[in-house]
């Protein structure tokens, strides 16, 4: 049987959820692929390993998948723990007064709601001032309460 291989890091294909992670294994399994990790070092030996040796591919296939699973769950787990240090991070920083996000462009934003009131469209004035169609509109709305 010829199988095809796809050669990179393992924390690219382990940092799903564990639903998504299942979705792509089965995926994987399904078109009978190999996972080939440089931070695997056994399955590098799936690229050496001959079609006639049968016992010695069942267990590096049965050895890599159970160390590939391991590392999505622990890839997975390191990603929600950074992210949420991260996120408590940001709200301590918020709370000292040192993270405020990015300061309004005031005169920016003033010229767009002039343009607004003259009547361009979205797309003129994308075109002419670079903004996004979300701040146009976050715009527009704030014009209309007042």
């Amino acid at each position: 049987m010829a199988y095809k291989f796809g050669i990179i890091p393992a924390d690219l294909l382990t940092r799903l959820n564990q639903k998504d992670w299942k979705s792509l294994s089965n995926t994987i399994d399904q078109k009978q692929l190999k996972i080939v990790s440089q931070d695997l070092p056994t399955s590098h030996q799936a690229l050496l390993v001959d079609d006639a040796d049968a016992m010695t591919q069942g267990i590096l296939d049965a050895v890599n998948g159970m160390l590939i699973e391991i590392m999505a769950v622990m890839s997975a787990r390191d990603y929600e723990m950074r992210r949420a240090r991260a996120k408590q991070g940001m709200l301590k920083a918020k709370k000292l007064g040192k993270l405020s996000g990015r300061p309004v462009n005031q005169k920016h934003n003033d010229g767009i709601k002039q343009m607004l009131r003259s009547g361009c469209t979205y797309s003129q004035i994308t075109s002419a001032t670079g903004a996004s169609r979300v701040t146009i509109s976050k715009l527009k709305k704030e014009l209309l309460v007042i």
